[in-house]
């Protein structure tokens, strides 16, 4: 049966379209012709390897051109011939890997993440028991197919490996219970980030965490968080270095506790017959997991290649049953948290500030007893000085999510600051809670929405800096079919990496959308085969021939018992004969956070 399974997770990886990593992209001069270009990274499906890194180069100023962008070829970053990734083949993933990847809901094999600086090329990923390290660099050279990442074997199975933003030769991964640090100057030296309640003024080389501590862990969320709140990250480095001291940089770390949380044993039918693994399971009215921060100082000695690490815990940011989201302002000023009870009726949005120990309540959101608060991706810092903090933020308060401009005031003293709230879409419909991209230059808010059809997720603008009374202003720039992983970055000129697909071209797969930010005249081009007057940039997947044995589904709808339109999708077998019945499979899924029926391929 485990063999069985793998083997299956490794087949749907191939139909596996819709990456859970997004796209990135990094700006790039071409050695040639001198023009500047934009390179889009995607991982993508291979037979053999599993999910592999794939990048299609687009000139920003020829967006408008069909003959220039239509159908640019998809190249394969790394070497077909590469040693380190064909000698271990698609052999799946660490138990570690699986659970996280069960959590994210992805069948993906291979490369599954990725981490990109976009000023210097450098791109590290997670490979089995590696961390692979590499340069892309098209200005000096071209790497079409040609790249052979460095590989650096680990002791355990590296998770989440991310980038020092301030320093790429700087690495953090989590495994094992704990965050390694790792520095590519040196590969041969790996320090381990220990944990707060170990007081060392220099981390050792190898570091396991005592027995009587096995319930507590550093560097992933606990399990609720992971399940119910889609957050899989438990380090985030600080976007900017210490002035003061630029070999200097700081991270921030998760430690959970998880020492009043039950322990449940479930059966493994991929390690066979009745063995079993052991979880930390909250059941329902018994104590959660609790989770506390630190900040570690990460720093490079004179040889480049050895690091130094002090850590202090974080105890001025009081935080609520559940630690949902937190990141850095882009400034790297301030850490912003959002903290909520368990009842998930309230939630807290902390600012805390590690150069002054500031912490304070930027503002609340409260839901009636009937209903929860949805946690979403929606804020994007506008500024941040030491009292006043201007942000876009979404909000339920009219029953639908929309987006607000808040700002927040406080004085000297105060643990709740004073708020002002300026609405700036308004319907009886929702934005969605993954994507807000801000043009900061021309005031633009780019987000998702259900506004055209709520099957449909539909990429929009609005502009913060006007007044709005009414959605009069807001401006659908795509249409017909679902949106899907945007990049999270603010937008620029070259514009915003998408993929989209629809029921009506499953064996297409995705495909590249670029929207060309302009204050006047938005481009947004959807990149469909089947779409013939908007032209394609590169097909992600190759079509999987699945017209022999797949037919599109059908929608259907219904009213529901309070008057509300309801929808639903009928899956007939491929070789259904007209006016002959058939036994039906009823499914239905009513919420929360997930809405199945939508105009997407599922696979």
């Amino acid at each position: 049966i485990g063999r069985l399974l793998s083997a299956m997770r490794a087949k749907l990886s191939q139909y596996a379209w819709r990456s859970v990593a997004k796209p990135r992209a990094r700006n790039y001069t071409d050695p040639t012709t001198g023009r500047p270009l934009v390179r889009f990274y995607y991982l993508v499906a291979n037979n053999f390897l599993g999910q592999t890194l794939w990048y299609v180069d687009v000139d920003p100023d020829s967006c408008s051109d069909p003959a220039t962008n239509r159908h640019k070829q998809l190249v394969n970053l790394l070497t077909i011939k590469s040693q380190l990734l064909s000698s271990s083949g698609n052999r799946g993933l660490s138990r570690e890997e699986e659970l996280l990847q069960e959590r994210k809901r992805s069948f993906s094999t291979g490369i599954v993440d990725y981490d990109l600086d976009p000023n210097s090329g450098t791109i590290v990923f997670a490979y089995q028991n590696f961390v692979c390290h590499l340069v892309d660099n098209p200005s000096v050279f071209n790497s079409a197919g040609d790249v052979e990442p460095k590989g650096i074997e680990a002791p355990h199975t590296p998770l989440n490996l991310a980038l020092c933003p301030s320093d790429p030769r700087i690495a953090a991964y989590a495994a094992e219970r704990t965050v390694y640090c790792i520095c590519f100057a040196s590969i041969a030296n790996r320090f381990l980030l220990t944990s707060p309640t170990i007081r060392h003024a220099h981390a050792p080389q190898v570091y396991t965490l005592p027995a009587e501590t096995k319930t507590i862990s550093a560097g992933l969320p606990p399990f609720a968080v992971q399940e119910e709140f889609d957050r899989f990250h438990g380090f985030w480095w600080r976007p900017v270095g210490d002035e003061a001291n630029p070999t200097s940089q700081d991270l921030i770390i998760e430690v959970v506790d998880e020492s009043s949380v039950q322990s449940i044993k479930i059966v493994d039918p991929l390690k066979g017959g009745l063995e079993t693994d052991s979880f930390s399971y909250p059941r329902a009215g018994t104590p959660n997991a609790v989770s506390s921060l630190v900040n570690v100082s990460v720093s490079r000695c004179a040889d480049a290649g050895t690091l130094v690490c002090t850590n202090r815990p974080v105890d001025q940011l009081q935080l609520d049953e559940y630690l949902v989201r937190i990141d850095w302002t882009q400034s790297g000023e301030a850490l912003l948290a959002q903290s909520m009870n368990r009842r998930q009726d309230l939630l807290r949005l902390l600012a805390y500030y590690p150069d002054s120990g500031l912490s304070i309540c930027l503002l609340e959101e409260s839901a009636p007893s009937d209903r929860w608060i949805e946690v979403h991706e929606l804020i994007r810092p506008l500024l941040v000085t030491d009292r006043r903090v201007e942000l876009i933020w979404a909000s339920e308060d009219t029953g639908y999510r929309h987006l607000y401009h808040v700002t927040c005031c406080w004085l000297p003293g105060d643990s709740q600051a004073k708020v002002v709230r300026r609405q700036l879409t308004f319907g009886d419909w929702q934005v969605q809670p993954d994507h807000l991209s801000v043009d900061v230059a021309n005031g633009w808010l780019y987000f998702n929405s259900t506004r055209v059809d709520p099957r449909c997720v539909q990429l929009c603008r609005v502009n913060y800096l006007a007044n709005h009374e009414s959605s009069s202003r807001i401006e659908i720039l795509t249409t017909a079919h679902n949106v899907f992983n945007s990049s999270s970055s603010s937008s620029n000129s070259a514009g915003l990496p998408k993929t989209c697909s629809g029921l009506a071209f499953p064996e297409q797969g995705v495909a590249l959308l670029t929207v060309h930010c302009s204050q006047h005249s938005p481009e947004a081009r959807l990149c469909s085969l089947k779409t013939a007057n908007l032209p394609a940039i590169s097909l992600l997947t190759k079509a999987i021939g699945c017209d022999n044995f797949f037919l599109q589904p059908e929608y259907f709808q219904f009213t529901g018992p309070g008057g509300q339109t309801l929808y639903g999708l009928l899956f007939k077998p491929f070789n259904c004969v007209p006016g002959r019945q058939y036994p039906t499979l009823q499914y239905i899924y009513g919420g929360p956070h997930v809405q199945l029926v939508t105009n997407a391929f599922v696979g």
